[in-house]
């Protein structure tokens, strides 16, 4: 009946007058229009565009992140499904606007199931991005749940001769795991360990030397935040070894040291965010304590440089309970929270840029069920 539950991602243009969401239930992808810029309290349903992401020829199904490429002339969707395509790429004849002509982009031929797999068995993609350029993108993938293969929780990288044209594609089998890379105890596939399982979110710094992960799996073994370096800008085989060839990672966990932040159960994050110098990080936490954290770093995007200093918010004040992917507009005034399991997007402004320690005004939410489903009434009678 039009009903959309589980959206798996949003984005917004970049003059935040329009959002973007992937809709997992219904492999759709949508767009409204925000008649105030970046304030989803002001999101008009009678402008919901859709498309179907499932009815071409390259389908997907259960689809997660989306992305789109610098201009806003071509979006990209992947899904977590191990039994069905996993890359769907579209170009717009105007630049973020659903309601124009949509052509759907070719790949080269490659099988991205079994790309996507690389062998490991059935895995799950779960967002996408691309480098500055769009001459690389990247795919993080990881099993469901505390599994155990070795090689399943790791990012993928595909290059682009022509950027954002998956068409020219080129399936190096380059890869680069995270299980053991960011084991906080120190594991390799060899010796153990692995316990930096089923990555939630994932960052680069702003010129590409440095990639960060979180930890979404409940372990006391292993960093709840990962950063490795690239020696080469944006080429995850190039991430920095020692001299006996294990990775050189920098790392911290929620409940220890400088960045303790003395919440009984808080070892499992999700979403991460940085300001613009990369010199505060912010961390979801994804189940049970319901709150953002602010840490400080003195070194900007090192992680080895934080400390917590007893700054955070509580999501469930207003609402959301499960608070996983984590955004802020270009001027850090602006928070937005994606939650799990009420299909909501919550926003807050700040009265400080990028600062949880200012006054922090909840600005309103968009329910991805009883919201559609009212513009679905509407526009069926």
């Amino acid at each position: 009946n039009g009903i959309i539950n589980s959206p798996s991602d949003v984005s917004l243009s970049p003059d935040g007058k329009k959002i973007f969401f992937t809709v997992f239930a219904t492999n759709k992808f949508e767009q409204y229009t925000l008649t105030v810029p970046f304030d989803i309290s002001s999101l008009d349903t009678s402008t919901k565009i859709e498309f179907d992401l499932n009815a071409g020829s390259d389908d997907v199904n259960l689809a997660q992140g989306h992305a789109f490429n610098s201009d806003g002339t071509k979006f990209f969707v992947v899904s977590k499904s191990a039994a069905a395509t996993q890359l769907n790429a579209h170009s717009l004849s105007r630049p973020y606007d659903l309601s124009s002509d949509i052509t759907q982009i070719a790949d080269d031929g490659i099988d991205w199931v079994t790309a996507f797999s690389a062998g490991d068995g059935s895995v799950l993609a779960h967002d996408i991005t691309f480098n500055n350029d769009g001459t690389k993108m990247y795919v993080v993938q990881s099993q469901s749940g505390q599994s155990t293969g070795n090689g399943t929780d790791k990012v993928l990288m595909y290059d682009l001769s022509i950027p954002y044209d998956v068409s020219t594609i080129t399936d190096n089998n380059v890869e680069q795991r995270i299980r053991f890379a960011c084991d906080g105890a120190g594991g390799s596939p060899s010796s153990g360990g692995g316990n930096f399982r089923a990555p939630g979110g994932v960052r680069f710094n702003n010129d590409g030397t440095k990639i960060f992960f979180t930890n979404r799996i409940d372990s006391t073994n292993a960093n709840d935040n990962c950063e490795l370096t690239l020696t080469t800008p944006y080429d995850i085989t190039t991430v920095k070894e020692d001299g006996s060839g294990n990775e050189v990672y920098k790392g911290f966990e929620l409940e220890a040291g400088d960045t303790d932040v003395s919440d009984t159960g808080a070892n499992d994050a999700f979403g991460l965010a940085f300001n613009n110098d990369g010199t505060r990080l912010f961390i979801t936490h994804y189940s049970s304590v319901f709150k953002i954290y602010q840490f400080d770093l003195s070194t900007g995007f090192d992680l080895s440089t934080s400390k917590y200093n007893d700054v955070s918010f509580s999501t469930n004040t207003d609402g959301s309970e499960t608070p996983t992917g984590i955004q802020f507009s270009k001027d850090g005034y602006q928070m937005f929270v994606v939650d799990h399991e009420d299909d909501s997007v919550y926003q807050w402004s700040l009265s400080t840029a990028f600062d949880l320690s200012s006054t922090v005004r909840f600005r309103g939410t968009l329910n991805m069920l009883s919201d559609y489903q009212s513009h679905s009434e509407d526009t069926s009678s």
